[in-house]
């Protein structure tokens, strides 16, 4: 059994148990004539309260829809991978918006379930060495929160009895050093593929010397101008002042992370599952992206837009508890935003383990 404790007599310990114990779009239940394919993938789908984004049409044939039919017809879980961050912008530790994104992930499972008694089985993959990379201008100060944030989030995991997620830091998939060294080599490369381009256009990006290198290194694709600018844009919200050129070079080592997981088979992704399996993201689609991970990609929010209308993946959001005359609620905020929060820490305790979540509330 699951249990809370605060400091505040209660009331957000209620609060929260009573948050774990909502089912969101639960529904109603499949109606006749319905397949038990059609209704998990519509539980997917959603009713735009967890999903993010407009709906996209999963009933046609494809990927999507063949990686459950395969599930379903096996018998077994249906395989999904899902990457997660693992540091919060004010080197802060767990709170409320880690816990409410957990939590749309077990509903998930619930609603799959009450169709399909395998449910869904989660790899969560927690990048830390990946933000270590990224990260690294922050210094020990940022890997030392990195460390307690991950380790925090594992035992959440544990204390929530998440049965069906699998966290996998990126740290028990390959080493700091094999992945720096690796992301070093091709970050100049992938920076000067996108100096050039961005000057003289991808009509014949594939005879650059540049690109030659990195698709030597197992880079596929162009780097389309939209994939571009939906990183540089949330650059500059997050970098007040940063230049094109620091824009360039931060996706530039972003890229090349991702290469080097890749090509230290660190995905996360369990072998047994080859191609067939979907993914799930807590961040907003990025545009262009290649078929082959466009049709199986699906897109959730940190918690119910019944909740809160923001939209922030859960490392990065500032996750609180409103009070007001009527029910509390769980919200999500910048880090940026001025709010007049009360400081509050939930003890999440189970089976002799325990963690504490930042649960801080504004009273209104």
């Amino acid at each position: 059994m699951t249990t809370f404790t605060t400091n505040d007599g209660g009331l957000l310990g209620n609060t929260i148990a009573s948050y774990l114990g909502r089912g969101f779009e639960l529904g109603p239940k499949r109606n006749a004539g319905v397949t038990v394919i059609d209704a998990v993938i519509q539980e997917f789908v959603g009713q735009g309260q967890c999903r993010y984004g407009a709906a996209p049409n999963w009933q046609e044939p494809g990927a999507f829809r063949a990686i459950v039919e395969k599930s379903v017809t096996s018998g077994t879980a249906i395989p999904i991978l899902c990457p997660w961050g693992s540091i919060k912008p004010t080197l802060a530790n767990i709170d409320v918006a880690d816990l409410g994104a957990l939590r749309m992930l077990e509903c998930l499972n619930q609603r799959v379930r009450s169709h399909y008694a395998p449910g869904i089985a989660v790899n969560l993959r927690v990048e830390d060495i990946g933000g270590y990379y990224l990260f690294a201008d922050m210094g020990e100060a940022g890997r030392e929160a990195s460390r307690h944030y991950v380790a925090a989030l594992l035992m959440l995991i544990k204390v929530l009895g998440l049965d069906c997620l699998n966290p996998i830091p990126e740290s028990h998939m390959m080493t700091e050093e094999s992945h720096a060294t690796l992301a070093d080599t091709v970050s100049g490369f992938f920076e000067a593929y996108m100096t050039e381009t961005d000057k003289v256009g991808l009509d014949d990006y594939s005879s650059l010397a540049s690109w030659k290198q990195l698709a030597e290194l197992g880079w596929q694709g162009q780097i389309p101008f939209a994939q571009r600018e939906y990183y540089k844009a949330l650059y500059r919200r997050l970098y007040h002042g940063i230049t094109p050129v620091e824009s360039t070079r931060k996706l530039a080592r972003y890229l090349a992370s991702s290469l080097a997981r890749n090509n230290l088979k660190a995905s996360g992704a369990d072998p047994s599952w080859g191609m067939d399996y979907l993914r799930l993201s807590f961040c907003p689609p990025v545009p262009a992206l290649p078929v082959s991970m466009a049709n199986r990609a699906f897109y959730y929010r940190t918690v119910p837009e019944s909740c809160a209308r923001t939209h922030i993946p859960p490392w990065r959001a500032r996750g609180f508890i409103k009070l007001t005359s009527g029910s509390p609620c769980l919200k999500i905020a910048s880090w940026s935003d001025d709010l007049s929060l009360q400081p509050c820490v939930v003890q999440i305790a189970r089976s002799g383990d325990s963690v504490p979540v930042n649960s801080p509330f504004l009273q209104v």
